[in-house]
């Protein structure tokens, strides 16, 4: 029984990745042009703050409510890492605890969710060749 409890678990973890890439993927209109390097809309570093100050509750009610033993979080802001860490225990019964670079094993997940990725560019009409166009323009 605690193999399923595990199991279920780190299912319930890959899916909750899963559903924050696809609602990440989906927020976009569809278009012919990779996005922008920068936001269209300027948003105040004291609401980037804010918003960065509420991970570690975030963080450990979705834990809770989902119960994932672990996981790490990473934010990524003007190509610097603004805030990393890691929450819980790697692994059901073990002591050893989630780092801000832990590596886990998602298994067949990264598959499906590696082709929605693709297939949302691919969507848009970005190609492989007009994204290596841009990223030499820049």
């Amino acid at each position: 029984m605690q193999i399923l409890e595990t199991r279920d678990r780190n299912v319930a973890g890959a899916f909750a990745v899963i559903l924050i890439a696809l609602g990440a993927a989906r927020m976009g209109e569809a278009t012919d042009v990779p996005p922008p390097q920068w936001s269209a809309v300027e948003i105040p570093a004291a609401q980037i703050d804010r918003a960065i100050a509420g991970i570690d509750r975030l963080a450990k009610d979705l834990m809770q409510r989902t119960g994932v033993p672990g996981m790490a979080v990473a934010v990524v802001g003007d190509d610097q890492v603004v805030y990393r860490r890691g929450f819980g225990i790697r692994k059901v019964g073990s002591p050893e605890p989630v780092k801000a670079n832990t590596v886990f094993q998602l298994a067949s997940v990264s598959k499906p969710l590696g082709a929605a990725v693709i297939a949302t560019a691919a969507g848009r009409g970005w190609t492989l060749l007009a994204m290596q166009k841009r990223s030499q323009l820049n």
